[in-house]
């Protein structure tokens, strides 16, 4: 059995109102056999009440941005590490199915020392990376990574002969801010860049081919069922119009 935490963080409220405390941050974990099948959600939750956004009183992770500092400040750091001082056994190995520019594992290998980590991202940059300022726990056998998508995570697992089971796990959830930060990726909303938006560079699919390319009734089907665009419709016919006198890009 793996526990594995999905951390969310949503507001309670947009705002806060006058005279009362900032939103609370609400940490849910979930219990779960393999990443691949999600059983249910348990019903504890951890409530982490602070002020405003807070600050990081995570150590492990101060201490390292001496000598390799992340692109950016991992999510919730501090509360994680809370969540993961938790366990009732010490941890020897960990998965991180979404190293990004490795925050979070960086602070987990400084807290537990004989930790082994394994890490999975399917961000070709991230993966460059995590080379590049990781080669030492790479060398040392302390960090094993893979090129790969959490989604298949099983797959990745079998032919990268890693453990069955884990004891810590973490998802990050989401577009990191490299790759936001990033015009040539296009995902930002700030900067102009081709219409790329492949989380994996090895993929040929863009989104340039999606809107120029694509049919009607798949258009719907991505507007609807993965953009949650309020008037799909409105949306499409904008695309189909416009495409036929000059292509997105």
């Amino acid at each position: 059995m793996v526990t594995f935490y999905l951390i969310l963080t949503r507001h309670a409220l947009d705002a806060p109102k006058k005279g009362h405390a900032s939103p609370h941050r609400v940490i849910i974990y979930l219990r779960i056999k393999t990443l691949g099948r999600l059983l249910r959600v348990r019903e504890e939750r951890l409530v982490i009440r602070s002020k405003g956004r807070g600050k990081m009183k995570t150590d492990d992770f101060k201490s390292s941005q001496q000598t390799k500092a992340p692109l950016h400040q991992p999510v919730l750091l501090g509360e994680i590490m809370q969540v993961f001082e938790l366990c009732k056994i010490t941890p020897h190995t960990y998965l991180d199915g979404t190293f990004g520019r490795g925050g979070h594992l960086r602070a987990v290998l400084n807290r537990y020392p004989e930790l082994k980590a394994y890490a999975m991202d399917c961000d070709l940059e991230a993966i460059s990376y995590a080379k590049q300022n990781f080669s030492a726990e790479i060398s040392s056998d302390r960090l094993h990574l893979a090129h790969s998508n959490y989604a298949s995570f099983s797959e990745t697992r079998e032919t990268s002969g890693w453990p069955e089971s884990f004891d810590l796990a973490l998802l990050d959830l989401g577009v990191s801010s490299p790759q936001l930060d990033e015009a040539s990726r296009g995902f930002s909303f700030y900067l102009d860049g081709p219409l790329d938006m492949r989380m994996d560079q090895s993929q040929e699919l863009t989104a340039e081919e999606v809107l120029n390319d694509w049919e009607e009734e798949d258009l719907f089907k991505v507007f609807t069922q993965l953009g949650e665009v309020r008037r799909p419709n409105r949306v499409m016919r904008a695309v189909l119009h416009d495409r036929k006198t000059k292509r997105f890009q």
